[in-house]
């Protein structure tokens, strides 16, 4: 008989007997419980124009210090020290990412008769019966949301929501066309010694910054766990619709209200900059690593005006790093 039998004493893998050459098999059941999630996100991110709850995240970059003006009379070029330094300025603050969690997420599938969920081989006893809810959790949700929330994009972690510098990720579903963030840093090449007095503040947009959701394409295990077929007194494999019907409903569930036993986390939860996995690409505040004084540029236009600015410059180094992560909490 194909599918899968649960060995409660096996020890890793969940306590999963596999069939030949598994890996596969239970790692696309896995993918299928993250799919029918995709389908109803109960725990959501979202791109709003402002004042979104997650925190606000902020682009910094340098701008040029005041020109400084002098004459022959004056002793000339001022100098360094004299002129103005470049500064760093508030290029934007972003709160555009917010979360909610559903008020009325899929009840839990019943299990009539203790006959719908898969069964269990209790190895120590020999016995086999239907799994409770929390066997359930035990060998198909923990792993599942593991996945969901490891960071990795990837069909296994349908659902999940995740940033990228492109606004299309194949197997993703891009959230806005408005960015999260946005990058900027000064514009090196625009400042100029003969454009001095130059425009102290002369950005150019490095990285947008996207939000996205994992939707991954139906798949269909070629092994599909056992379970007690009530009404014909048999142990049948599980049609994918009977799966569907149980686990789809558990997972969009236990993700918002939790699994109820202490020790056992199933709430998936978003935040920025805090604790947990980081999802997609980090976003960068980056900004040019020059000193004023590397900056320093002198312009000579006539004996009666003698001109020096310092610009921004240097190489490109990150300033601040903004997370997009998740944890999954009791």
């Amino acid at each position: 008989m194909a599918g899968i039998t649960i060995i409660s004493a096996v020890a890793g893998g969940y306590g999963i007997e596999e069939p030949p050459q598994p890996g596969e098999d239970v790692n696309a059941i896995y993918q299928r419980i993250a799919y029918l999630y995709s389908l109803n996100t109960t725990v959501n991110c979202n791109v709003v124009a402002t004042a979104g709850n997650l925190s606000a995240i902020t682009d910094n970059r340098m701008i040029a210090g005041a020109m400084e003006q002098r004459t022959a009379g004056d002793g000339g070029f001022a100098s360094s020290a004299n002129t103005p330094n470049i500064s760093s300025i508030l290029g934007g603050t972003y709160d555009r990412l917010n979360t909610t969690v559903s008020s009325s997420p899929p009840a839990l599938p019943a299990d009539t008769d203790l006959h719908r969920y898969p069964i269990l081989l209790q190895d120590t006893a020999g016995e086999i019966q239907s799994m409770n809810l929390q066997d359930c959790i035990d060998y198909f949700i923990l792993p599942t949301i593991a996945n969901i929330t490891s960071g990795t994009v990837s069909a296994a972690a349908g659902g999940a929501y995740h940033i990228s510098t492109s606004s299309s990720v194949a197997g993703s579903t891009l959230q806005s066309a408005t960015p999260v963030f946005i990058d900027t840093r000064a514009n090196a090449a625009l400042y100029t010694a003969g454009g001095i007095g130059e425009t102290l503040d002369q950005p150019t947009t490095v990285s947008n910054y996207y939000l996205h959701k994992i939707t991954p394409a139906a798949n269909t295990p070629s092994f599909m766990p056992l379970y007690w077929d009530y009404t014909n007194s048999n142990i049948e494999e599980m049609s994918l619709s009977l799966f569907d019907d149980v686990f789809g409903p558990m997972i969009q569930n236990l993700v918002v209200n939790g699994s109820g036993e202490v020790g056992v986390d199933t709430k998936i939860r978003y935040n920025v900059n805090g604790t947990g996995n980081t999802m997609g690409t980090v976003m960068a505040d980056t900004r040019l690593s020059g000193s004023s004084a590397s900056g320093y540029t002198q312009r000579f236009v006539s004996t009666s005006d003698y001109r020096t600015q310092e610009f921004p410059n240097g190489t490109p180094t990150t300033n601040q790093a903004h997370t997009l992560r998740t944890t999954v909490i009791n």
